[in-house]
């Protein structure tokens, strides 16, 4: 890991002090996976409870997937209450799923806290009113232009992916990350090109492995974020950071499972924060 990611790793992660608990640590409250996408919601719990926060609220109301949730971490509490961070949208369809789906959505970022927008919400991206990042990867974006009457075909983003990212991020005031084998993150004025790891994610579930990582990096940054300390830019570097390093642990130059990357997190993090930059 170079030099200026360690920095920005050390900078994003949030070491519990002794006067911490689970509330303070920050509260995730997590609104992921669906009937059609359950293992969606196990990847996006597990990996950000592995990134350090301090309590995770799952907020689907479906009991079969709170079930496989509870079964594979415990931990999560399957209660509503309140959050100081949203992550939303992973493993659910496109344009927020079913209109109970959908209302629910416009509901959660009502609550104005910090907000990471995956998969099935990024389209909710141009009803929120605070701090956002979205994550979409192309065909995604396209379906954001497309949501909002402006026809913009696949092969001129892929032809020029950087001005489409700035484009949707001044459109809707949003950090965007989008992902590809260079993942491009802006807020607008300042763009990071960040070339893959490995080739080995391109696998089914490595997309909410990050969105977990994110979302537990913005519940712990909340206070931050809310006193222009620290940017959903910073965040969402942080984050893409840690799941490339996950990643290239995990495979070993050989195929891996978006849920074995889960528990390489928390040491990857630990090797980090306890590197001295020199």
């Amino acid at each position: 890991m170079r030099r200026i990611d360690r920095q920005v790793v050390k900078k994003v992660f949030q070491k519990p002090s002794i006067n911490d608990d689970k509330y303070s640590r920050g509260v995730l409250g997590v609104f992921a996976g669906s009937k059609k996408y359950p293992g969606a919601a196990v990847l996006t719990t597990k990996s950000a409870s592995r990134t350090g926060v301090g309590m995770i609220r799952f907020l689907v109301n479906n009991k079969k997937v709170c079930y496989l949730v509870l079964e594979k971490s415990p931990e999560v509490v399957i209660q509503s209450g309140q959050v100081q961070g949203l992550l939303i949208g992973s493993g659910i369809s496109s344009g927020g799923g079913n209109f109970l789906s959908r209302q629910k959505i416009k509901k959660l970022i009502n609550q104005k806290v910090p907000t990471v927008l995956d998969a099935g919400a990024i389209n909710f991206v141009k009803h929120t009113q605070s701090p956002c990042l979205i994550t979409p990867h192309y065909k995604e974006l396209q379906a954001l232009f497309s949501a909002n009457n402006e026809n913009v075909d696949l092969t001129q983003i892929r032809k020029d992916p950087i001005k489409w990212a700035k484009k949707a991020s001044q459109d809707f005031s949003t950090t965007v990350l989008l992902k590809g084998n260079t993942t491009i993150i802006t807020d607008g004025k300042k763009v990071l090109e960040l070339a893959s790891s490995t080739t080995y994610l391109a696998t089914a579930g490595s997309g909410d492995v990050l969105a977990g990582i994110l979302g537990a990096l913005v519940a712990t940054n909340y206070v931050r974020i809310k006193n222009n300390q620290i940017s959903m830019l910073e965040i969402a570097h942080a984050g893409f950071i840690i799941q490339q390093e996950v990643a290239e642990i995990t495979s070993a130059n050989g195929p891996m499972g978006a849920s074995q990357m889960i528990e390489n997190i928390a040491p990857v993090i630990r090797k980090v924060i306890s590197t001295k930059l020199i």
